[in-house]
């Protein structure tokens, strides 16, 4: 496949249809299968489409009808408003995270010097769906990841297959000489890509090992058919500080978080780029700020015993990977803790970093938003 046309959605045997074009506004086609234009005509069709026509009510209709083949979307011809709705999430990402199961306000006694250990942990934001809206620019509720299209969606970038492609659509499916429809012959399309059904995740990362490949001469060249999400989360404490003393820890901290992913449907081509930029760029500065008036800011931290925890989540978009890892790392600490405390190992708990371990830990596990960082 040409390197300048992304095809994602499955692949399906009856991918052939007559190419049509669509412009802003125009749904009289789609609703009727252009069956006034292409009388003789009663198969499916391929839609050509810009980016920017994509809302809410464009694809309800698309789902709706029963004679579209596929989608062959381009990008439109003047710039995106940045005002019009379009996150290709949903209302409300991720409302299916869970964190743990710890019981509400459950505290506990852990050992002469961590004094009172809130085991609290981050729930999920909607409990019975979409409680409040937050991502305002979602196309549709459940996000356009989330659906079945049951159909393929090509994503075309180079100019000169666009220009073949209504070239081929104005010469052959367009009336002409006053008249209202066309006869034989149409221009019409057919695409589609080989799949390997990988069936489930278990099975689709089993097949990409390069050992359950070398037989098979089918699947393309590579190794990432279903590599593993993986990535890597940054944080940092201001002010930086050793604890080493005895007494139980009391500071307070305030936790400036931003995500550094974001998805779309179309690969390489992601809606909630800008998005991440501005919130990564903006806590950037804020802790370059920071780091310009340090001595100032040590100060001001330790006579309020209030510190800062800058954090920045990778896999955000895909169930709060990032920060739940985060989360789910502190009660592993906290787990290891009451093994050290209860006697189990015999340890000095006065080594600066037990007693990191032991009074910051459990303050930052009273975060209740370390799971709940969505900057859109």
């Amino acid at each position: 496949m040409d390197r300048t046309i992304d095809l994602f959605s499955c692949s399906k045997a009856d991918s052939r249809g007559v190419v049509v074009m669509m412009k802003k506004g125009e749904r009289a086609g789609l609703l009727d299968c252009w069956r006034s234009r292409f009388r003789d005509y009663k198969g499916k069709y391929h839609v050509l489409l810009s980016v920017d026509m994509i809302d809410r009510s464009l694809v309800h209709d698309i789902l709706a009808s029963n004679c579209i083949a596929g989608l062959m979307i381009v990008d439109p011809e003047s710039k995106l408003d940045p005002s019009e709705a379009l996150s290709h999430d949903g209302a409300c990402p991720n409302p299916r995270s869970v964190i743990g199961s710890a019981k509400v306000n459950e505290w506990e006694e852990v050992g002469e010097i961590c004094v009172r250990v809130n085991k609290r942990v981050a729930r999920s934001i909607y409990h019975e769906g979409c409680q409040s809206v937050w991502n305002e620019g979602y196309i549709l509720p459940e996000g356009l990841r989330n659906i079945d299209w049951k159909m393929q969606i090509l994503y075309l970038f180079n100019s000169t297959h666009i220009d073949a492609i209504k070239k081929c659509h104005d010469l052959f499916n367009v009336p002409t000489g006053g008249a209202s429809s066309v006869s034989f012959p149409f221009c019409a399309a057919s695409f589609g890509v080989f799949s390997t059904a990988a069936g489930s995740s278990e099975i689709c990362h089993r097949r990409s090992q390069p050992w359950s490949r070398l037989l098979d001469l089918t699947i393309e060249n590579k190794d990432d058919l279903c590599t593993p999400l993986t990535g890597v989360n940054v944080m940092a404490y201001l002010p930086p500080k050793v604890y080493n003393g005895t007494a139980a820890h009391s500071t307070r901290y305030l936790m400036l978080c931003a995500r550094l992913d974001s998805f779309g449907i179309i690969p390489e081509v992601s809606a909630g780029e800008i998005s991440v930029l501005t919130s990564v760029i903006a806590l950037l500065a804020t802790t370059r700020a920071i780091g310009q008036h340090l001595e100032v800011f040590e100060r001001a931290a330790n006579a309020s015993d209030r510190h800062v925890i800058v954090a920045f989540f990778d896999g955000e978009s895909f169930d709060y990977i990032g920060s739940s890892d985060a989360a789910y790392d502190m009660l592993l600490l906290m787990q290891f803790l009451s093994l050290l405390i209860g006697g189990t190992f015999k340890i000095n708990l006065q080594t600066p970093i037990l007693y990191f371990l032991c009074n910051v830990v459990p303050v930052l596990l009273r975060f209740e938003h370390i799971a709940h960082c969505r900057l859109v």
